[in-house]
């Protein structure tokens, strides 16, 4: 009986026990998977991931980033020499023309439109080389200020670039298995996201206010008057005879073009043609002449 009572104890103390350890907490991840949840919320003690403070946009030595666009119409003696000088302006300014429209019509002033790119720099050197074409009949600058916009984006962009070389080199010294690379992973690509758009926006202002845009629009002094032709009876015997041939062009290409598509039905026409002949000459084929029956001759009775 004390045996039994002891392996009785014995069994209770066991089975207790394992409930006592069933009850404590399990801690279901390592020293290193906490430091990996808590990477991308951490920054390190040496403070290189702080935030850069803001510019004071008070100071005058911060370097102003301005969009400017000017637009200009002048009136000049001859459109298609003041165009030559505009593209010698422009290329001594280190400028470029993004484009050029002429546009002329009888009873109306002939007039060009361009649309050009100079350094920002030069904008008031250009601007006063283009008034010497001729008379300014409008002129109108407009300007954009976007340095505040320019070195916020530049501060929140090295805060991100600070997070990410962080997070890379965490992942570098304590990602120890796939599901560890998987969750750096997951925490720097939206931040990559974000220093792609910042850099992009950056690009994009660093352009606009480096090189300004003028838009000018030129126009002839005098109205373009069609030439008088009704004095001159050999203009309308030119221009009647340079109808006549144009409208026998036409009537050619008319022909060839009609004799390409009938083309590939040639060859069934010509059967056609071979069949309806071989109708009609059956038909007018004349008939032999008939033949009148033989006369029977009947002996001749005498009568006696």
């Amino acid at each position: 009986m004390s045996r039994i009572s002891f392996c009785s104890l014995l069994s209770v103390a066991v089975l207790a026990a394992i409930g006592c350890d069933d009850k404590k907490p399990a801690r279901m991840s390592s020293p290193e998977s906490d430091q990996l949840a808590l990477a991308g919320r951490q920054a390190p003690a040496d403070g290189r991931q702080k935030k850069p403070e803001a510019v004071n946009l008070a100071d005058p030595d911060v370097e102003r980033k301005v969009i400017l666009n000017v637009k200009m119409e002048i009136t000049v003696e001859n459109v298609e020499e003041a165009g030559q000088k505009i593209t010698e302006i422009v290329k001594v300014s280190k400028g470029y023309v993004i484009k050029s429209d002429e546009s002329v019509a009888a009873g109306a002033r002939r007039q060009a439109v361009w649309t050009i790119r100079v350094p920002a720099k030069s904008i008031g050197e250009v601007a006063d080389s283009l008034k010497q074409l001729g008379e300014v009949t409008r002129r109108n600058m407009d300007s954009n200020d976007v340095t505040d916009e320019f070195y916020d984006t530049e501060a929140r962009l090295k805060h991100w670039k600070g997070e990410e070389e962080t997070l890379l080199k965490l992942l570098k010294e304590k990602a120890q298995s796939p599901e560890d690379i998987l969750k750096f992973r997951a925490q720097i690509n939206p931040i990559r996201e974000n220093i792609d758009r910042m850099e992009a926006r950056m690009k994009t202002i660093r352009t606009l206010t480096e090189m300004s845009t003028i838009d000018l629009t030129i126009k002839d002094r005098d109205v373009l008057t069609p030439p008088n032709t009704s004095s001159k009876p050999t203009t309308s015997v030119g221009r009647t005879f340079a109808a006549s041939v144009e409208t026998l062009q036409d009537f050619g290409h008319d022909v060839l073009i009609f004799c390409v598509g009938l083309a590939p039905w040639l060859p069934l026409i010509a059967v056609a043609l071979l069949l309806l002949r071989w109708i009609t000459r059956r038909l007018n084929r004349p008939k032999p002449a008939r033949l009148p029956p033989p006369l029977t001759h009947k002996p001749a009775t005498t009568e006696v």
